[in-house]
């Protein structure tokens, strides 16, 4: 006498590996979206100090050429008609997103890569120079503090 076993009539997936696999898929989500934000962080800043090097190449270069450094916060002197050419090339090479001048306002904006205007300083830098100021992705800032801990996410083009 044999006993033949019912077979299953099972047509699906059961409710916990239905919940085993959507685990599984919010893990691979959360590492992914973790993984972007930073690697998008890491793109912004690189992008931010490679605008403060340009524009700190162009700022010594203007000093080199006129003998005086442009104005505190004022970086149009860089790209004016009466610039040195030599310095408006440097300048040209930035994107249009990252640099912007208005000739007849007679100013320039520099901006981060988050997209925010930078603060440029002619003597606050390290040893006195000029430095480029970002203010990282946080957007704040507290010039008269460097150590306050609002700014321990700032890009400086003097890396202090």
């Amino acid at each position: 006498m044999t006993h033949d076993k019912p077979k299953s009539s099972r047509q699906g997936f059961t409710l916990v590996e239905m919940l085993t696999v959507l685990l599984i898929l919010a893990i691979i989500l959360a590492l992914v979206v973790g993984i972007s934000k930073h690697l998008m962080e890491e793109a912004a800043r690189k992008q931010t100090e490679a605008t403060q090097s340009v524009l700190m190449s162009a700022i010594l270069r203007y000093k080199e050429l006129t003998r005086s450094l442009p104005p505190d916060n004022n970086l149009y002197p860089l790209c004016a008609l009466s610039t040195p050419q030599e310095v408006r090339d440097l300048v040209s090479r930035l994107p249009k997103e990252q640099f912007t001048w208005d000739n007849t306002a007679q100013t320039a904006t520099a901006k981060d890569g988050w997209g925010q205007a930078m603060i440029y300083r002619p003597t606050r830098g390290r040893g006195g120079g000029p430095v480029i100021i970002s203010m990282g992705p946080d957007r704040a800032i507290n010039e008269s503090t460097p150590t306050d801990s609002k700014n321990l996410d700032n890009i400086r083009s003097d890396g202090h």
